[in-house]
């Protein structure tokens, strides 16, 4: 088949199977995509050419899904004149559309923790303003005058599977500034006429723009930052949980299971590291699963031959909440550049059956120690009392030797 054959040869849509027309064809690394279906895409994708058919379904699952948060999106702050930033401030989200038909236009519904930065870009052209001289000829004005042009651009990076930023311009047309104040010094490095008391800030239009682009960057940070501190820095997490301890006193040799609350809370120590490993966020179950671990780990250094029972009764949470505080940074510095900020150990006891068991024992061996001191006991010759002897061996009660004193 010739070039003019596949030119005109029918193609279909790789994703709905329609026919596509001879202009209207859009093509993918490995098929082809028809207008309609390529106008559901994100208006922030631009690498359609270089993604493959599969790609391309998935990002239109994603769109159909995105009208779902369209639809709940609540706008709580508008920011912008013509493209507009609009906030859910309550749901912590944001999209940007220069449209009124949120429905219809289905705009990107991004989180403000999807930011990871926000700029204010100012484009500036010259142009030398020239008159006719004297022999009909186009000349420079002495001193030169000159004709400014601006746009403004945001420029939003994001955390999106099929962006990487949205880009948009604040003005609709282009900000034009005359300058005839004439003050024209030599550039230093150049040799150009430059205009040393030109000042574009002088003009409504480009103070009214940079200043719009200034609050739309300023407000995306902060909210960003204000968002990502609430999901970053806990204030006060609780975990609670019980764990086996092996007691031992004397000829007490036993398991015991413990129920323990912790509250703690945690701060990030490296944003970049922890961005990375855990996309802004990081699950409150997995924290606590570190914790368990941890408090475990601390009460083996703790405790490495085991707790006799005045340990059990009151544990040494000092020391514990020390070594515990120790491992947990450890992991958590390893796992995701976080650290404690605060941490306390609470609640912490013996469950029922097992304290019930060792507060048994613990009599047993009360009343086994009385009989041993029973037995110690002698009757004194001199007084007829049944005394247990003192360290120097004589009856308390009549201070007679009972025994002779060991030499020492």
């Amino acid at each position: 088949m010739g070039l003019f054959g596949k030119l005109f040869e029918k193609k279909e849509c790789d994703i709905c199977g329609s026919e596509i027309g001879l202009l209207d064809n859009r093509k993918l690394e490995d098929g082809n995509l028809c207008k309609e279906c390529a106008k559901k895409l994100s208006p922030w994708f631009d690498d359609r050419r270089h993604s493959t058919v599969e790609q391309i379904r998935e990002q239109l699952e994603y769109r159909e899904a995105n009208k779902e948060k369209v639809a709940a999106f609540c706008v709580t702050r508008t920011l912008g004149e013509n493209t507009r930033v609009l906030l859910d401030e309550d749901a912590g989200l944001f999209m940007v559309t220069s449209t009124r038909n949120l429905q219809e236009a289905n705009p990107d519904v991004l989180a403000f923790t999807d930011v990871t930065g926000c700029n204010l870009d100012i484009d500036e052209d010259e142009q030398e303003i020239m008159c006719e001289g004297k022999d009909g000829k186009r000349e420079s004005y002495n001193p030169p005058r000159f004709k400014y042009y601006y746009d403004f651009r945001i420029i939003i990076q994001v955390r999106n599977p099929y962006f990487d930023d949205i880009t948009f311009k604040l003005n609709n047309s282009r900000v034009e500034i005359e300058d005839r104040s004439g003050a024209v010094m030599l550039g230093q490095v150049s040799g150009r006429p430059v205009n040393n008391g030109y000042n574009p800030e002088n003009d409504v239009d480009y103070r009214r723009y940079k200043e719009m682009g200034e609050e739309i960057r300023e407000v995306l940070l902060q909210i960003r930052q204000k968002t990502r501190n609430q999901v970053a820095t806990a204030a006060m997490l609780t975990v609670q949980d019980s764990l086996i301890c092996r007691i031992v006193d004397g000829l007490i040799n036993m398991d015991v299971e413990f129920q323990y609350e912790a509250t703690y809370g945690y701060h990030v120590t490296d944003q970049e590291y922890f961005e990375e490993r855990t996309g802004g966020q990081i699950p409150q179950e997995l924290l606590d699963n570190t914790m368990k671990l941890c408090i475990m780990q601390a009460f083996q250094q703790v405790y490495p031959e085991g707790m006799i029972l005045a340990e059990v009764e009151r544990p040494n949470q000092t020391k514990l909440t020390q070594v515990l505080t120790g491992l947990v940074n450890e992991s958590w510095n390893k796992y995701a550049g976080i650290s404690l900020s605060s941490f306390s150990l609470q609640s912490f006891r013996g469950d029922p059956v097992g304290m019930e068991q060792l507060t048994k024992i613990q009599e047993m061996q009360r009343v086994a120690g009385m009989f041993k001191e029973e037995s110690k006991k002698v009757v004194c010759p001199y007084c007829n009392s049944m005394v247990l002897p003192n360290d120097g061996g004589r009856c308390p009660a009549c201070d007679a030797m009972l025994k002779e004193e060991t030499n020492q």
